[in-house]
């Protein structure tokens, strides 16, 4: 449990340090930046219910693992930022999927991935998950920091 928050903190923090701040860039802080983001998320937010959609009385955790709910929308994220985004590119500026993959990925660390270890009832675990969480945070940042003039 430990590496999926760090795994949230890194989605989080790849999100907010890199992506967003890049559209950003690009794009001056432009309002429809946070749109982009807002859309991102909730279609992986009505994609997820989609897929969950059944009548029955056995909790979700025991008709999808995890791992389904995580590689389903990074497939369509992969697909997305890679092939259709570099064929649209020719054609239009693209810039605005930068938010919109920012949006996929604060869905996945917040609704996939933190979601899982909330409910920690170990004081001393939930601490290990939280150090982990702010270390994927703290090392997204420090790559923005390495890579970047530090703005």
């Amino acid at each position: 449990m430990p590496l999926v928050v760090l795994a949230a903190g890194t989605l989080l923090g790849g999100a907010l340090f890199h992506m967003i701040p890049a559209a950003v860039e690009k794009l001056g802080n432009r309002l429809s930046i946070y749109v982009w983001v807002l859309v991102g998320f909730s279609l992986f937010f009505v994609l997820e219910q989609f897929l969950h959609w059944h009548h029955c009385h056995r909790p979700p955790s025991e008709h999808r693992p995890l791992t389904v709910l995580i590689l389903v929308p990074d497939a369509l994220h992969n697909f997305i930022g890679g092939l259709v985004a570099y064929a649209a590119s020719f054609s239009f500026d693209t810039t605005f999927l930068l938010s919109f993959a920012a949006g996929n990925f604060i869905y996945i660390a917040a609704a996939d991935l933190i979601s899982e270890v909330k409910h920690e009832d170990s004081m001393a675990r939930g601490g290990v998950h939280f150090v982990s969480f702010l270390i994927g945070l703290v090392l997204l940042l420090a790559v923005r920091f390495a890579f970047h003039d530090g703005s």
